[in-house]
C-alpha cells in the first residue's frame, strides 16, 4: 500500500494488529487489597466469566479523581485506521469497562459504591501503519 509515495504496511503486514485497549476513571473506590482483587479476577477467569478480558486488571490510584482501569484488550483485533473498526472498539470497551465495574462492586471489596465517571476519548492502539523504507 501507499500513501502518496510512501509506501507502508497495515499491522504485521500479514493482516495481523497488535490488541487495543482503553482506560476508564472509577470513583467512589474504598480500600481494597490488589491480592483480593487479582484472586477474584483469576477466580472469575477460571469460571468463564466474560466480564473479565485480561488476566490482571491495571488499577491506579489517581488524586482527586480517585483510579483509573484499564479495561483489557479487545477481543479482536482492530485496524486502527478503519473508522469503523475503532467506532466498534470503542463502543466495545465501554460495555467491558460497565462490565469490569459490576464485577468489582460485586466480588472484590471496596468497590461497593464504584462507578465510572468517564473512558478515554480514543482507544490505545500500539500501531497502525508501518513506513517501509531502505535500511542503512
Amino acid at each position: 500500500m501507499c500513501y502518496g509515495d510512501v509506501p507502508f504496511e497495515l499491522g504485521d503486514g500479514a493482516g495481523g494488529f497488535l490488541a487495543c485497549d482503553t482506560a476508564h476513571h472509577l470513583v467512589n473506590v474504598g480500600t481494597y487489597s490488589s491480592s483480593q482483587l487479582n484472586a477474584a479476577i483469576a477466580a472469575a477467569i477460571a469460571a468463564g466469566d466474560t466480564r473479565i478480558t485480561r488476566p490482571q486488571v491495571i488499577m491506579q490510584n489517581i488524586l482527586i479523581l480517585g483510579h483509573i482501569g484499564s479495561t483489557g484488550r479487545s477481543s479482536w483485533k482492530v485496524n486502527g485506521i478503519d473508522p469503523d473498526q475503532l467506532s466498534k472498539a470503542a463502543v466495545d470497551r465501554r460495555k467491558v469497562a460497565d462490565g469490569l465495574k459490576d464485577f468489582l462492586k460485586e466480588n472484590v471489596p471496596g468497590f461497593e459504591n464504584a462507578d465510572i465517571i468517564d473512558t478515554a476519548p480514543k482507544m490505545g492502539l500500539r500501531e497502525t501503519r508501518r513506513v517501509m523504507g531502505i535500511m542503512c
